[in-house]
Parts: C-alpha cells; sequence; structure tokens
C-alpha cells in the first residue's frame, strides 16, 4: 500500500546545504516506510524537477503557492487572492477523499515533514514577513485535515516581533513533533515554553553519506591521535 510523504519547505537544489538535508530525508523514508512516494513542495518545484526526479521523488508547488515577483504590491494581493482561493477549496475538500493537486496530496497524505535548515525567524528587513506565515501555513493546513505533521531537525529564531512569536507558539502547540538541531534553537523552546526534542542535522544521517571522499580518506591517514582535530 503506498504512502504518501510530503516533505515541505524544500530550496532550490542549487542550495547543497538544503539539498543534502532533503536527500538524506527522502532517501530515510524511501529505505524505513514501505510503500513510501516522496512529494517534495517549494517553491522552486519547476527548478527541481529534473533533479529529484532521477531519485524518484515528485516536485510539486506550495500548498499556498506565493508567487516570486519583483513588485511587492503585485506579489501580497495575488498571495491574499490565493490565499483566499484555497481556503475555499479546503472547505470543500474535506468533505471529500480526494482531489487535485496539492490539496489533493494533503487530503491523501501520511504524513507532512517540514524540512529545511530553518525559516521560523523573524525578518530584519519587514515588519510582516510573508514567507514566515506562509510556512506556518502550510503547517497548520495539515493539522486542519488531520494529518500528522512534524519539523524535522532545524534553526528556530531569532524572533524580535511580538506577533511572529505569538504565531509561532501557537502553530507549533498544534504539531506532532518539533525536531531542533542544536543549543540555541533548544533554549527558545524552552523559553517560549514549547515541547521538542533536539537532533542532529539531517544532512548527517548515515545512509545520506555511504563512504568517505578520497580527499577525506587520504587526509585521515595524515591525523595525529594525540592532537586535538579539527575538520572543517
Amino acid at each position: 500500500m503506498k504512502k504518501i510523504i510530503l516533505i515541505n519547505n524544500v530550496y532550490s537544489y542549487r542550495n547543497r546545504g538544503d539539498s543534502a538535508i532533503i536527500e538524506a530525508m527522502a532517501t530515510w523514508f524511501q529505505e524505513n516506510v514501505e510503500g513510501a512516494e516522496i512529494y517534495l513542495m517549494s517553491q522552486y518545484c519547476e527548478d527541481n524537477e529534473n533533479y529529484y526526479l532521477k531519485r524518484g521523488w515528485n516536485s510539486i508547488p506550495m500548498l499556498w503557492d506565493i508567487p516570486m515577483m519583483n513588485n511587492k504590491l503585485g506579489r501580497m494581493l495575488v498571495s491574499v487572492l490565493n490565499l483566499f482561493k484555497l481556503l475555499i477549496a479546503m472547505l470543500f475538500t474535506r468533505s471529500r477523499e480526494t482531489g487535485g493537486g496539492t490539496l489533493g496530496l494533503y487530503k491523501n497524505c501520511h504524513v507532512i515533514v517540514d524540512a529545511g535548515g530553518g525559516s521560523f525567524f523573524s525578518s530584519n528587513k519587514y515588519f510582516f514577513y510573508l514567507g514566515f506565515y506562509q510556512h506556518i501555513f502550510n503547517l497548520w493546513a495539515g493539522k486542519l485535515l488531520g494529518k500528522r505533521v512534524v519539523i524535522a531537525p532545524q534553526s528556530m529564531g531569532p524572533f524580535n516581533k511580538s506577533h511572529d512569536i505569538a504565531a509561532f507558539k501557537w502553530s507549533t502547540r498544534q504539531l506532532d513533533s518539533v525536531m531542533v538541531r542544536e543549543e540555541i534553537s533548544a533554549n527558545s523552546m524552552k523559553k517560549f515554553g514549547l515541547d521538542y526534542s533536539q537532533t542532529p542535522d539531517c544532512a548527517f544521517l548515515n545512509n545520506f553519506v555511504t563512504e568517505p571522499t578520497k580527499v577525506c580518506a587520504a587526509s585521515s591517514l595524515e591525523i595525529d591521535d594525540e592532537k586535538t582535530n579539527v575538520g572543517i
């Protein structure tokens, strides 16, 4: 039986750090969940399509799709219109078992996993950072449709606006599991009184790095175990 795995907040594959996280995470699901079908939700889905399709993973638009436009006012207006249409569609689809596009996959998925290095933070440039609230909405929508929603290990913060903090706390409390990847983020979660677990970055999952590179293997032969060794 197939199990649809939706991975939210995927950046462009050209971002090598994010790509390492996505490849490790999607590979883990393939190897550990029988019948897993991987769908990667991204603003860069067209750019990512050919790259990830070689691994059998599908690239799809975000649930609340915000256009990448230089005209900020136009971007805001189109985004609000898209959100309005989406909310109407969600009200309709809650009474149905099937549906098309990303919303249909939300309705039928096994789990929604939020990926990336970190998108939960306040913008120093904008009072109301649209990308932050798009991120929160896409997770909240999963819970609204009765799905399991998990935040994979990533960084949280910094937050410097009260409305961002309130939105983050409200949305995070509804999720099934929240993981952070370092102590600074863990301290933020403690400060806000939120449940979390601290887990290493997904990019370092053992099933992603199958063997050391030739350069790494050659360098390891020269390591002096009696000294402190630092690798970058």
